[in-house]
């Protein structure tokens, strides 16, 4: 039996995918990227054959999954082959040309229309702000990404503080840079 993995750098991680694993659950596949990455892995040799399009929906079914149940950070995931991260064949040629046919909304046919995800922010649990140490998590990756900050890191700094003022007074709430109860349903429509 041969194994290929393919990585969804996403700063979480998971185990085993196309058979039926958990999100959450430890990879070791890749040192340095064990923690910011699921590892999907697809069972059977594809640099020998040609990767069934069944295993493509499966990836993406997971992958929407994911990012459904908010382990999966939809702004800024990448698919990326093992190969792209250690000196490896894997996950196979057939496989590897196939990786932008794995996200979501690709639609599994050409006569099937490419669904779009619906993509929910999370709930708000607390106000988000600039301190020591920083602030950091999913909901900061949504903030940044409502407010145009760059990087999209999930870490609240100075650049998200500036971006987050900005975005309050073009939005006629009080520009104090965190990203609170009343900004949340601003920018979100839920609080």
């Amino acid at each position: 039996m041969v194994r290929h993995c393919v990585l969804v750098r996403c700063r979480r991680r998971i185990g085993s995918g196309v058979r039926a694993a958990r999100l959450g659950q430890r990879g070791g596949a890749t040192r340095n990227h064990n923690k910011d990455s699921y590892a999907i892995c697809l069972i059977g040799d594809t640099t020998k054959q040609q990767i069934s399009q069944a295993a493509i929906d499966a990836i993406r079914e997971l992958i929407a999954h994911g990012i459904s149940s908010n382990k999966i950070s939809a702004p800024t995931f990448q698919i990326r082959g093992h190969r792209d991260v250690k000196a490896t064949s894997c996950p196979g040629e057939s496989a590897y040309a196939v990786l932008s046919q794995m996200y979501p909304g690709q639609g599994g046919s050409p006569d099937e229309p490419a669904a779009i995800p619906v993509l929910k922010p999370p709930p708000y649990v607390k106000a988000l702000r600039l301190r020591r140490p920083r602030m950091r998590g999913y909901a900061v990756k949504w903030v940044q990404a409502a407010v145009g900050a760059t990087p999209i890191d999930g870490i609240f700094g100075p650049g998200t503080k500036k971006k987050v003022v900005a975005w309050q007074r073009a939005n006629g709430l009080v520009a104090d840079g965190v990203a609170g109860r009343r900004s949340w349903k601003v920018m979100f429509g839920a609080g």
